[in-house]
């Protein structure tokens, strides 16, 4: 699988998780926590690659098509971190080379980095019957 994010982000290069109040470093534990097999280095460079790049729209990835959002690099980081997180099918639970992610709600589409659990990785059959298909 391609990493497209590691080269171009690099971890904390502000120190800025260091600097961070009491409170924020706790939210920023829990954002963590949400992404099991990623650690806190990966997500960093996740944030990174997402807020230092100038692809990344928040307002016009929530407004734009559903097929073009999900030809955005955002997505392909969005969607390998997920696969990363979880490398099964989480409803059929068996490991496959080939996995979907299916959002759940598309209600903060563009903050799936913020919110893991609006996404679920799927195998083909099963994204397909999520579908009705």
């Amino acid at each position: 699988m391609e990493d497209i994010y590691s080269a171009t982000a690099p971890t904390d290069p502000l120190g800025l998780v260091f600097e961070l109040e009491d409170q924020q470093r706790a939210q920023y534990s829990r954002i963590v926590a949400r992404w099991p097999n990623v650690t806190d280095d990966e997500y960093l460079q996740i944030i990174w690659s997402i807020w230092l790049n100038d692809w990344f729209d928040q307002d016009a990835l929530c407004h734009m098509k559903y097929e073009e959002f999900l030809r955005t690099r955002y997505w392909r980081v969005i969607s390998q971190a997920a696969k990363k997180a979880h490398p099964y099918c989480q409803d059929c639970c068996e490991y496959l080379q080939q996995l979907h992610v299916h959002h759940l709600t598309y209600e903060r589409r563009g903050q799936e980095w913020l919110h893991p659990e609006d996404l679920i990785v799927l195998c083909h059959s099963c994204h397909r019957a999520r579908h009705g298909r």
